[in-house]
């Protein structure tokens, strides 16, 4: 049996239109931490075919496949059971669902809770790379593109700070829309930051939310 991660890369090269899936990043380079991700560079025959790599990953068990709304390339974003992020980047192939900052309305408040853990997981494996500028200008970034539109009143300068400012803004947001979310991912995401030591149980909320 492939693990999760071997089982999605031979899903995708068993597609005629995908030439290549190829591993890449620190995984590739063998110096991953604790909570890296799993980068991929896939080629396909035609960009039309781009979103079709998504509809292939239905009924897979995931947590959650979206593509990143902020990033420039068409990276597609595979959440399994674990947390395991991995991250498809199709190559010279720009994204085909940019979304700069999020609105939040019924419809995208389920699309922000996933982009958020799975961002703030990125995070914790550059905090553990001990990559403390790149943490520090991606709260600066995540602040203007969803933690500000959510409700959260200031920004954060911590990962810890970051969620407890997030699920403040993000429950009141549920309960003003009549939004019922998922926490499987919320749960695992929390479970794997805590047991990194990325985030401790009990945080106090000391970056609060508008409301």
């Amino acid at each position: 049996m492939p693990s999760p991660v071997g089982a999605v890369q031979q899903l995708l090269q068993r597609l005629p239109w995908v030439r290549s899936v190829v591993l890449t990043g620190s995984r590739r380079a063998g110096d991953p931490t604790l909570l890296s991700d799993w980068d991929f560079d896939v080629a396909v025959d035609h960009d039309e075919t781009v979103d079709a790599l998504a509809d292939h990953l239905v009924g897979f068990a995931t947590l959650a496949v979206f593509w990143d709304p902020l990033s420039t390339r068409a990276t597609l974003i595979v959440l399994l059971e674990g947390p395991i992020k991995i991250d498809l980047i199709v190559s010279g192939t720009p994204n085909p669902h940019p979304v700069p900052r999020w609105d939040v309305h019924p419809g995208s408040l389920a699309r922000i809770d996933v982009h958020f853990w799975d961002w703030i997981l990125w995070l914790g494996s550059k905090q553990l790379r001990g990559d403390h500028n790149l943490v520090q200008q991606e709260l600066d970034k995540m602040w203007h593109a969803l933690l500000q539109p959510i409700g959260v009143a200031r920004p954060v300068t911590s990962l810890a700070a970051t969620v407890d400012a997030y699920v403040a803004a993000r429950d009141l947001q549920e309960h003003r829309l009549g939004v019922n979310l998922d926490r499987r991912l919320e749960r695992q995401v929390r479970a794997a930051l805590t047991r990194n030591r990325v985030i401790t149980t009990g945080n106090t909320h000391d970056d609060g939310a508008d409301g």
